[in-house]
């Protein structure tokens, strides 16, 4: 998908009690620190870091809205 192409909104915005629906995604993979992840998430879609530990950064105000990357 090219940047310029748009993204279908879903046909149910909401759930059932009224609140915006979100997307969550796991990805796994190794030797990437999540320190690193944020920095790419930031380069790709901008926004700002909030850096919570090593092990979770969430970068907010991106132009697809907001990440957490995090170690589980």
């Amino acid at each position: 998908m090219s940047e310029t192409e748009n993204i279908d909104a879903p046909p149910q915005e909401t759930n059932a009690r009224g609140v915006t629906r979100q997307v969550g995604v796991e990805v796994e993979y190794a030797n990437f620190s999540v320190l690193a992840s944020g920095d790419l998430i930031e380069e790709l879609f901008g926004g700002r870091q909030i850096r919570e530990s090593e092990h979770r950064v969430h970068i907010k105000e991106t132009r697809l809205g907001d990440f957490t990357a995090e170690l589980d």
